[in-house]
């Protein structure tokens, strides 16, 4: 949807919402079920004159019925209301049922997103140039042929294996040969059938040298092992993409409800400042300000870090990936980088795997705050770097606070 109208639509929906709070401030919630005939709350559309504007609201915008009914129900969303406070109050019974809707939105919302994405990606090949050539040389594709193949026989290959018609007009490619047909098909589908493509031809290579008794040379056989190695690594990056994916969402839902900052054994003034710059960064997040909170987290998290170093000098001055000067000796901490913070943090125990495989948006941050450096690094950092981003610091506390409290524990023990 346009996003004007959308705005448009909610602005003038909160305006009424407001007004009808204000003549009947006692209802227990407020409802409205759009019909697209001036319906509201149940009042018929002659005593109804918000329900009668709203439809030609609708009318107006040009909007469809569900197109509608979505910016209305997100405007029953806590999020929406929280940044219009100005413009509506609603009761406890009404806010329960803003976050009921904004759940199943956002639930409804992120399957379609992730399917999309799926889907996206899904159909986006893997081939390479050099692939594309090592392929074409053994099908024998530069003269327009695939291998032997008659044209009523390329297209019972591609029925029978992938239940497509290779002479739709889909595959139509530059001249329409059965080569150029392959490279459509290949451009065109995904790449687990691109993969099992090159497969089923090298089989129907391989058994059309047996059945035809023709002598496979070692040319022949190390390019067919080359095509294989080909449809085994895109079926692989495919695999590989989602498996990161998959990982990558586990740990963005990771709850960390209850941060303790008395397990880190900082001074008690220090943990004021961390729960408020915690603040910050949410307040950074509700609004879009990706660099302001890369910046908040990096500083905090660097910060953190060089606490702990302070606090167990041997362990961190003795780690293999302690930085060393021109003089091959151990940096002041003040030197380190965040990265080098990181790396030894991770080496000694003091942070977990996450902290440092999730961490690459923050590594640098420092860089950032001069204007000509992120311009030279062409960086621009999105809401997503920043979640990231945020649950590395919120693991990082959970993890320095246990490797503290261990090391007292064994203090005390020994």
């Amino acid at each position: 949807m346009d996003l004007k109208k959308r705005n448009i639509i909610a602005e003038q929906f909160l305006l009424i919402m407001k007004q009808k709070l204000d003549l009947h401030p006692k209802i227990p919630h407020f409802d409205f079920k759009f019909k697209g005939t001036g319906d509201y709350m149940g009042i018929p559309s002659i005593n109804n004159p918000e329900g009668v504007y709203l439809s030609k609201l609708k009318e107006l915008t040009g909007v469809t019925d569900n197109e509608f009914l979505q910016v209305l129900n997100y405007c029953y969303s806590q999020k929406f209301i929280m940044g219009a406070q100005q413009y509506i109050r609603l009761t406890s019974q009404g806010m329960q049922k803003a976050n009921e809707r904004e759940e199943k939105m956002i639930e409804e919302i992120s399957r379609d997103e992730m399917l999309e994405q799926k889907d996206k990606l899904n159909k986006t090949t893997k081939l390479t140039s050099t692939d594309k050539q090592v392929l074409e040389r053994f099908f024998g594709m530069e003269s327009g042929y695939v291998l032997n193949f008659s044209n009523n026989k390329f297209a019972e290959f591609f029925e029978e294996n992938f239940h497509v018609n290779i002479y739709d007009g889909k595959y139509n490619y530059a001249s329409g040969s059965k080569a150029n047909r392959l490279r459509a098909f290949w451009n065109s589908e995904s790449n687990a059938v691109v993969s099992a493509s090159i497969e089923k031809l090298i089989e129907y290579w391989q058994t059309d040298c047996l059945l035809s008794n023709i002598p496979m040379n070692d040319r022949q056989q190390k390019l067919a092992d080359m095509c294989l190695n080909i449809a085994q690594k895109i079926r692989g990056k495919y695999s590989e993409h989602f498996t990161r994916q998959k990982e990558e969402d586990e740990f963005l839902n990771k709850v960390f409800s209850q941060i303790d900052f008395s397990g880190l054994g900082i001074d008690p003034n220090l943990q004021t400042i961390l729960k408020q710059r915690l603040n910050e960064i949410e307040k950074c997040l509700k609004s879009d300000i990706s660099l302001g909170a890369l910046f908040l987290i990096g500083s905090t998290l660097e910060g953190l870090l060089l606490g702990v170093a302070k606090q167990y000098p041997d362990k961190f001055n003795k780690a293999e990936k302690a930085p060393k000067g021109t003089d091959n000796k151990v940096k002041p901490f003040r030197e380190w980088t965040l990265n080098a913070l990181i790396e030894v943090s991770c080496e000694i125990g003091c942070l977990g795997l996450d902290v440092k495989k999730y961490s690459h948006g923050l590594r640098d941050f420092r860089n950032y705050i001069h204007p000509i450096e992120q311009l030279k690094c062409h960086f621009i950092p999105d809401i997503h770097t920043v979640q990231i981003s945020k649950q590395v610091l919120l693991a990082a506390i959970q993890d320095l606070s246990d490797f503290n409290i261990s090391q007292k524990t064994i203090s005390k023990i020994c």
